[in-house]
């Protein structure tokens, strides 16, 4: 009871967060809802991870957050996130050797 109740918390948060981030490089979506799609407190942290991490520092930032909720969803999320860098790898050498 008390994982689903954080995995909700975290989860909404995290969509907060991370939808404003997102929607924050188009003008036209600060008439939704306000502040944009994820409300007034993704976008107040969204512009705080920018100004203190940049555009970048906070992207990655973010992914690395999806990527943990993920696994704390889901423990099996693990295997298919290695396996797709597997297959990335060994595609992206392939193309190396052709080249």
């Amino acid at each position: 009871f008390t994982k689903s109740i954080l995995a909700i918390i975290f989860g909404s948060i995290l969509l907060s967060v991370v939808s404003s981030y997102i929607f924050s490089f188009f003008d036209s979506t600060k008439t939704w809802l306000g502040n944009g799609l994820g409300g007034i407190h993704g976008f107040y942290i969204s512009q705080w991870l920018i100004n203190n991490l940049g555009a970048v520092g906070a992207a990655i930032l973010l992914i690395i957050a999806i990527v943990t909720y993920t696994l704390f969803l889901n423990k099996n999320a693990l295997y298919t996130i290695q396996y797709s860098f597997f297959t990335l790898g060994n595609q992206l050498k392939h193309w190396l050797i052709k080249l």
